[in-house]
């Protein structure tokens, strides 16, 4: 919900202000993550559609597939906290969000 209102509202004026382009190149760049989007689910779609045929589905090797994705987005998210922890201690606030 907010990378949404992040891509849709703030970039453009963002790069409108701070970056100084024109309203064509800022809603160019705008459009960059939301293409990238939309090639990143039809390849993934279709690698998950080849890797699981109907009888691997039988078989139960939808299972593997599930829990890669879960665990690639649980590293996803650690990833992202060891950063946010990082810059909190760089700046002086040595004391985690737990």
């Amino acid at each position: 919900m907010y990378t949404g209102y992040l891509y849709v509202s703030w970039l453009p004026n963002y790069l409108q202000t701070a970056r100084h382009l024109s309203m064509l190149n800022s809603g160019i760049y705008t459009a960059i993550p939301f293409l990238t989007a939309m090639v990143v689910g039809i390849v993934v779609n279709w690698v998950g559609d080849r890797l699981l045929s109907a009888e691997a589905v039988r078989d139960g090797n939808r299972r593997y597939l599930v829990a890669l994705s879960r665990h690639r987005q649980v590293v996803g998210c650690w990833i992202v906290k060891a950063q946010w922890i990082a810059r909190r201690s760089s700046a002086g606030v040595i004391t985690p969000p737990w």
